[in-house]
């Protein structure tokens, strides 16, 4: 049993029961005991990949049933073309990679996202600090004025309560 050989650049890690399973990893010019990533290499598509259950035939049409003929000596009988099976693995690795990359440009849209938000934060910050501190500095401007004002208040009160105090002695 020989196994087919494709060329692919794997740009994302695959995970361990997706390889165990179906394919086997061989990077080119990497250990083969370390995960890699964005490595090219050739993707070894096992035997039991390629081996579809054949189809059971109930009733009488099972007595005049033939049984599809095998492709070649690899492939056991009842599974498709190798054409078919090749066909079917490249959707699978297409629609594979293709919801990772998916998560991948998202996650990076949202990274991208938080740092330009945290930059208009950073950008933001002096003017909401500086708009702080100068509303406090018109409050504080404004209680100095109403205490300039109880101040005032008091002294005239003052001064009249000593005047009336002045009169009665006389």
């Amino acid at each position: 049993m020989t196994a087919m050989l494709c060329t692919i650049s794997c740009t994302i890690w695959l995970p361990q029961p997706f390889l165990s399973g179906y394919l086997q990893w061989e990077p080119n010019n990497v250990d083969s005991t370390l995960e890699c990533h964005g490595t090219l290499g050739r993707c070894k598509i096992l035997p039991k990949a390629l081996w579809y259950p054949a189809p059971v035939a109930e009733g009488p049409a099972a007595a005049h049933r033939e049984e599809a003929p095998a492709v070649s000596g690899d492939v056991p009988s009842g599974s498709p073309p190798v054409s078919a099976i090749v066909l079917r693995m490249c959707r699978l690795w297409q629609q594979w990679t293709q919801d990772w990359t998916l998560m991948l440009d998202r996650l990076v849209t949202v990274a991208e996202e938080r740092l330009a938000d945290s930059w208009a934060w950073c950008a933001e910050d002096p003017v909401c600090e500086q708009a702080r501190v100068v509303h406090e500095l018109k409050r504080d401007r404004a209680d100095w004025a109403f205490q300039d004002r109880i101040l005032a208040f008091e002294e005239r009160h003052t001064t009249l309560l000593e005047r009336m105090v002045e009169a009665q002695e006389q």
